[in-house]
């Protein structure tokens, strides 16, 4: 069922120039004729507002036909719709043209909207709304292509259209890991120190490949640190690579090539893996940490490292959870709270470390997505805006300069979700197009011609060959 406002069959929110009349006639279904009849009655102005068509499948697909395909009173559109014409005279609905013009969940999105997004240090990955999955950055280290052109487009890694997340390491030796429809875990990259879960001495692979451990166990989440990574199946945390800092959770390993299960019996249904520290969420929406507590960043209040997961503090109701370098950030609802390392601004604030969570200044602001990595830290508010904070050794703030301790607004058309490596950010926009932005040494903006991205860049993908040819060498 949609309900459609007689102001929008009257053409708000579209290029119509329709007489209303007309517009009465044409439509098939009586209640229309019935939303008219007080029209100039002594309750008409009201009547003319609030009249509507509470429409069933086969009568919105007479609206369809006959009035505003693709456009109506709330700025939404008809799923499937493109440049489809407006009533009489072949008028054009607005809501659907230019780049943004396929009509997806009554959103105008890009051909190849982005769902999911994930950032290393030299390369970036997305997956579209068909479940294709594109990376581009360092053609080196085994994630994508081979050209050296590859580095600067979105180039397809395989045939599959089920996957639904993914998550890039940040170090040079680089992993990716992406999980499909099924549930099914699939890493790639490269492998020095077990980061691939693909058992002992497996070498480096191009092609995503399922991991024999967790064969046969759903997957939800993933997340990759610098030379290991944590996952989340069947409600358990699953660790393998490099145990510095005792951050798999698996007390007295120091690598771990097969996935082993976190010394826990909590389940889990969120994690994220910082440099040196882990977290997850409880299924009862408490927050778990284990490993290095060098800056506080365990949220304990300064208890020290500790070998396995632990509640990292009382608070409950956690909905989210990202970590840095050495420290992290999490959301609780609309709020959003940061705690750790805090030399460079990351937590927002002119301060070198918090042992517990605090609260992301300006107080009250409703919050809906964070990202942090290495020293720094980026937050969307309710209104699509996208804030950083922290280092800014490569732009990434939007400006040359100092780093910020306070949240900065980065110039970019309202977004919807963003992930960041040590030194760029890529960011989903509310039509699904992908922008990126700071470091771009290697690619990983997908700038052809910048080595920082500022203001952010437009990665298109499926694009053949990079928008611009430039000629440049980064120091």
């Amino acid at each position: 069922m949609r309900a459609l406002s007689l102001l929008a069959l009257l053409g708000v929110g579209c290029d119509l120039s329709l007489d209303p009349d007309r517009l009465v006639d044409a439509m098939v279904d009586g209640r229309v004729e019935d939303a008219f009849a007080d029209v100039d009655g002594p309750d008409g102005a009201d009547a003319a507002t609030d009249a509507s068509i509470d429409a069933s499948d086969s009568s919105v697909d007479s609206a369809i036909d006959t009035g505003c395909a693709g456009c109506f009173m709330d700025g939404s559109c008809v799923d499937g719709t493109e440049r489809t014409a407006c009533g009489t005279g072949g008028t054009e609905c607005t809501a659907c043209l230019g780049s943004a013009n396929t009509c997806v969940d009554g959103r105008c999105q890009v051909e190849r909207a982005a769902v999911d997004l994930a950032a290393g240090l030299v390369n970036s990955c997305a997956i579209d709304r068909l479940g294709a999955l594109w990376c581009w950055g360092d053609v080196s280290r085994s994630i994508h292509g081979s050209d050296p052109e590859d580095g600067f487009r979105a180039v397809r890694v395989g045939t599959r259209e089920d996957w639904r997340s993914v998550t890039l390491g940040d170090d040079f030796f680089t992993q990716a890991c992406a999980i499909d429809a099924d549930g099914s875990l699939h890493c790639w990259g490269e492998d020095i120190d077990g980061q691939l879960g693909l058992g002992p001495s497996p070498g480096n692979t191009t092609v995503p490949t399922s991991l024999p451990a967790l064969e046969g166990r759903f997957c939800t989440d993933v997340s990759a640190g610098p030379l290991y990574a944590l996952a989340i199946c069947e409600g358990r945390v699953w660790a393998w690579g490099e145990n510095s800092s005792f951050r798999l959770g698996v007390a007295g390993a120091v690598v771990v090539s097969t996935p082993m299960m976190a010394s826990t019996t909590v389940r889990m249904s969120r994690v994220a893996a910082g440099d040196g520290t882990g977290y997850a969420i409880g299924e009862d929406g408490m927050l778990y940490s284990w490993g290095s507590d060098s800056d506080g960043q365990l949220g304990s209040g300064g208890v020290g490292a500790r070998e396995t997961p632990d509640l990292a503090t009382t608070l409950d109701e956690w909905d989210s959870i990202t970590a840095g370098r050495a420290h992290a950030c999490g959301m609780r609802g609309s709020e959003l709270r940061c705690w750790g390392a805090g030399q460079r601004g990351q937590l927002a604030r002119p301060t070198t470390s918090e042992s517990s969570p605090v609260v992301v200044p300006p107080m009250g602001t409703a919050w809906t997505r964070v990202s942090a990595a290495g020293d720094w830290t980026c937050a969307v508010n309710a209104g699509g805006e996208l804030y950083c904070w922290g280092a800014n050794d490569f732009g990434q703030l939007g400006r040359e300069g100092a780093d910020g301790t306070s949240p900065e607004r980065i110039t970019i058309a309202p977004v919807s979700d963003v992930t960041l490596g040590p030194v760029h950010a890529c960011a989903i926009a509310q039509d699904g197009a992908v922008w990126c932005f700071g470091a771009n040494g290697s690619g990983q903006t997908s700038d052809p011609c910048e080595c920082i991205a500022r203001p952010p860049y437009r990665v298109v993908l499926g694009r053949t060959a990079p928008a611009d040819t430039c000629e440049f060498v980064c120091p």
